[in-house]
């Protein structure tokens, strides 16, 4: 079907006309999906129109200020809409970011512009889930699979500015992707699951006692929680060196995946309290970004489950302690 020829708008306009199909984002669905597949259920291919409507320069992100455009042309609430998408706050000189109502720190931390996708997920029920926003995410706990970010056919990455939310540009339909299986008890697929949960609190997901990693990671909020998995997965080995480019890289899916498994793995033998090989393991995490996150948290619980992680790796000096006893002794005058 050809474009809809409209003249391009200011997105702060009201005088626009809703599209003949309707319909709001699904509980769990990506901003930048929905879009996709709210143009495809109006016979438009991709987003180009709406790009172009909304005088964006750049083919693959919109701004704030076009959220009340795209949900009069949809006919969707503007507010519940505005949820769905990543937005950058500013305070006090501090830049974090606004994702599917949690506050990250770290803009490595998202990928909400660099699609990936389940093949299966897409099939069956034909929306982006918000938890794939995440760049440490690469796994489907619903199909126990890898998630993709390029074409298995043209080996391009995916992009929000393809023509259907269904397949690549290419024409290449991503249920006929030959699917990369993982076990039920996979790093990946236990992570995906604890974070899927986070966004969705009544996810009725119960994790067993011999899941020390996951329960642990449940319990912090969704920032630390990527960010303590970060800081134990990013090095490859004990003389890795971690670049101030590299760690602000934003992952590639596969790379998350060799993330998640490092994370899981020298978690694991932190909290069994394997301090025979204390010195091992303290060369293998990037402890810099362990000390940071301890000087930024408020969470009297997340400052408490980091304090555990440092004091299993035999680093909770009297200098440490006196520093998280200070932070306490801050958060309990208020």
């Amino acid at each position: 079907m050809d474009l809809i020829r409209l003249p391009p708008i200011h997105s702060s306009m009201i005088n626009l006309s809703t599209l003949p199909f309707r319909g709001a984002p699904y509980p769990h669905e990506s901003g930048m999906g929905f879009a996709l597949r709210m143009s495809n259920v109006n016979g438009l291919n991709g987003l180009y129109w709406l790009y172009k409507l909304l005088n964006r320069e750049k083919l693959n992100h919109f701004l704030p200020e076009d959220i009340p455009a795209i949900a009069t042309l949809f006919g969707c609430d503007a507010d519940a809409l505005s949820e769905k998408f990543v937005h950058q706050e500013h305070h006090e000189g501090d830049v974090s970011y606004s994702a599917h109502m949690h506050t990250i720190n770290r803009h490595y931390l998202l990928r909400h512009l660099r699609p990936q996708l389940c093949p299966v997920c897409i099939s069956e029920f034909g929306y982006t889930r918000s938890v794939w926003d995440f760049s440490l995410i690469g796994a489907c706990h619903f199909h126990q699979c890898v998630l993709i970010d390029e074409c298995p056919n043209c080996a391009k990455r995916i992009q929000w500015a393809r023509p259907s939310l269904q397949s690549c540009t290419c024409g290449f339909l991503w249920h006929q992707t030959k699917l990369q299986r993982l076990d039920t008890s996979h790093p990946c697929i236990q992570f995906s699951q604890v974070i899927d949960c986070q966004l969705q609190p009544t996810c009725g997901i119960a994790f067993s006692e011999t899941d020390a990693i996951p329960r642990f990671l449940t319990n912090l909020s969704l920032d630390v929680a990527f960010r303590i998995v970060w800081a134990f997965g990013i090095k490859t080995s004990d003389s890795d060196i971690v670049s101030t480019g590299v760690s602000r890289t934003i992952l590639r899916t596969h790379q998350a995946r060799h993330f998640t498994e490092n994370a899981f793995r020298r978690l694991s033998r932190c909290l069994r309290g394997a301090m025979d090989q204390t010195s091992t393991l303290t060369t293998q995490i990037h402890m810099p970004s362990l000390y940071k996150l301890v000087g930024e948290l408020e969470s009297p619980s997340d400052l408490n489950s980091v304090g555990l992680l440092l004091s299993c790796l035999g680093v909770s000096t009297q200098k440490n302690r006196m520093r998280w006893q200070h932070k306490f002794n801050q958060l309990n005058l208020f």
